[in-house]
């Protein structure tokens, strides 16, 4: 399965989830508990370096996770771009409550998903 492949997949894991988005570690949750049913191997807070901790890394699939509707979409791109400069990450995924501009398919050539945390409650 390609990196773009596995990110569409953990990305239609969480929209089939109801996430609790009261707050990030909530969120991070009721992922967390999602993508180990269905997946093998899901870590949380992966550090991959001194600067950069994703929240889980579902094999070499980083989820960042982002609750909060008003937070700077140019900072969460340059942490996401950071994340994409590992060599251990092959794909992202942003599980965001906020709308994301649709265009940004990649980071350094890496495959970027985009997971809706409230689409799991339609």
């Amino acid at each position: 399965m390609s990196p773009a492949d596995q990110a569409t997949r953990v990305a239609s894991l969480i929209h089939g989830t109801r996430i609790n988005v009261t707050n990030e570690a909530m969120a991070q949750d009721d992922i967390h508990l999602a993508l180990s049913k269905a997946l093998p191997e899901v870590l949380r807070e992966v550090r991959l370096c001194a600067r950069d901790r994703v929240d889980l890394m579902a094999g070499s699939v980083a989820v960042e996770v982002k609750v909060k509707s008003r937070q700077n979409r140019r900072e969460i791109l340059k942490q996401l771009e950071r994340y994409a400069e590992h060599d251990e990450v092959k794909a992202i995924v942003l599980a965001t409550a906020a709308a994301w501009p649709g265009d940004i398919s990649e980071l350094h050539g890496k495959p970027l998903v985009v997971a809706s945390l409230t689409r799991g409650w339609l």
